[in-house]
């Protein structure tokens, strides 16, 4: 099972907050690995792959610690198969249409 949890982070700004973000957060009991997608305005959004479940506020207050402003957390428990599941109306869609166009 893999647990996707993403936070928003402010005032990221280059590849040193990056860095410091995704040291910061893999040193964390748990994550498996950290992507740092950094968005307009200085803000990024975080995401955080585990085998496990980990608490969101856990790891924003791991950020905190380290001095960088979170607003905001989720966390999608067994990503794998929430993502297949938000895509079987799309993906049935498509066979419905491919079936009544041969």
């Amino acid at each position: 099972m893999t647990t996707v949890t993403k936070l928003d982070v402010h005032d990221v700004t280059g590849s040193d907050g990056v860095a410091r973000i995704q040291s910061t957060l893999k040193a964390t009991d748990g994550v498996g690995d950290v992507i740092v997608e950094i968005r307009g305005g200085g803000t990024a959004r975080v995401t955080v792959l585990s085998h496990d479940s980990l608490d969101a506020e856990d790891l924003a207050r791991v950020l905190r610690d380290a001095r960088f402003d979170v607003d905001g957390t989720s966390t999608t428990a067994d990503a794998v198969a929430a993502e297949a599941a938000e895509q079987s109306g799309a993906r049935q869609a498509a066979h419905d249409e491919a079936a009544h166009t041969s």
